[in-house]
């Protein structure tokens, strides 16, 4: 990055902290801050300054507004001494349970553009806060936080004394509950007096010992694949079916004879028994739990929510990798936030730009292309993205 982008950046970086307001984690005072600044070596060689602490908001701002970090954060954990260089002298106190969706952990994160990558990741995070912070975990909205990280991604912080105290271990069980991780024993065998016959048969049904991730398991299959299934022609159907494990195009075919009759699907919902065809094998529908489990998981950087003293972006900042604003917001929010329209901080003035490679975003409703060595003008807040991104050298300013 040349001098004068960085002059740029840092200009409008300034700006940006001394005119907007800041978000102040509760318990300011025992937390560990963490900075990157734009320094001669930005961005290729980057030193985080940690161990910083603060003593109250007025302070705080007066650092961020003097030394205009690139990047700014703060820890999840309390220390009674925040500010020791050394960890073992903070003295522990707790910490706030973390969950950081990043496009890195999309299985197709390569072939989307960066606003599909964004809106994808955001699905994730209604689903992590939807079904399984609220509905299967029994947090309150009032004990999440809620951010866009202003790269490609969101972070969900959990501030609930019950869970506050958990060490490593507990917070990635969260995370592989979340994940969906230990449910090859979904399935369990049982004999039971069929319906059809008076005499007992082996039944295959899902354990509710799994609790909700049954439930949603047992609903997918049944209204999401076999409902799907039902609605091909019966040589599609077949085809489809036979891929899946265990299954060959005679029992394919009585799956697909079984599941066109309404009462024998209403029955495997009620009832969670999957005897819905003779001779099904057990591998079949164990394949069908891990393709539902695919679809239904969330995934997590688990290191950072098992992590019990992990410095995470402060809100309200700016994204050194974007110039992106680190947007908090409320869950009612969440489904409408555009982040390339609703996390942009600067204005429309004209800044001459060099490009460094071909490329094109949607920025707050402008469609903005450049190509690589051509110089052009975009609006400021297009030349903010493109240089913190790379993508740009700033010409004219």
């Amino acid at each position: 990055m040349r001098i004068r982008t960085k002059r740029f950046l840092k200009e409008k970086f300034r700006e940006y902290y001394q005119s907007s307001s800041m978000y102040i984690p509760h318990r300011l005072k025992n937390r560990e801050w963490g900075f990157i600044m734009i320094d001669d070596n930005y961005p290729d060689k980057t030193v985080m300054k940690r161990h910083k602490s603060f003593s109250s908001e007025k302070q705080l701002r007066s650092y961020v507004e003097s030394m205009t970090p690139a990047h700014a954060y703060f820890s999840s954990a309390y220390y009674t001494n925040p500010g020791i260089p050394k960890m073992d002298g903070k003295e522990w106190l707790g910490a706030d349970v973390v969950f950081d969706l990043d496009a890195d952990h999309l299985s197709n994160s390569e072939d989307l553009r960066y606003e599909e990558q964004l809106n994808e990741v955001k699905k994730e995070t209604i689903r992590l806060i939807d079904d399984f912070l609220l509905d299967d975990l029994g947090f309150d909205l009032e004990d999440l936080i809620i951010v866009f990280s202003g790269g490609r991604g969101y972070h969900v912080h959990i501030c609930s004394e019950d869970v506050r105290n958990f060490g490593s271990p507990e917070r990635k069980e969260i995370v592989d509950y979340v994940y969906g991780t230990g449910l090859e024993n979904i399935i369990e065998e049982s004999n039971e007096r069929s319906e059809s016959m008076d005499r007992a048969v082996n039944i295959l049904k899902l354990n509710k010992d799994f609790s909700t991730w049954a439930e949603r398991i047992h609903k997918w299959i049944v209204e999401v694949y076999l409902k799907e299934i039902s609605k091909l022609d019966k040589s599609d159907a077949i085809e489809k079916l036979s891929m899946r494990k265990g299954v060959g195009e005679t029992i394919a075919e009585r799956i697909y004879e079984a599941i066109k009759v309404e009462r024998k699907l209403n029955r495997i919902k009620e009832t969670g028994n999957l005897d819905i065809a003779k001779g099904v094998p057990k591998i079949f529908w164990m394949d069908l739990v891990s393709k539902a489990k695919k679809e239904l998981r969330v995934e997590p950087d688990e290191p950072v929510t098992s992590d019990i003293k992990r410095l995470i972006r402060l809100p309200s900042s700016l994204h050194g990798g974007t110039g992106l604003i680190v947007r908090p917001m409320s869950f009612d929010e969440l489904d409408n936030f555009n982040p390339l329209n609703d996390a942009v901080a600067f204005d429309n003035k004209d800044v001459d730009i060099k490009g460094n490679d071909d490329f094109s975003i949607n920025l707050k409703g402008n469609e903005i292309s450049i190509e690589e060595g051509k110089i052009k003008s975009v609006p400021e807040f297009a030349a903010v993205f493109l240089s913190c991104s790379g993508f740009v050298e700033v010409e004219g300013w």
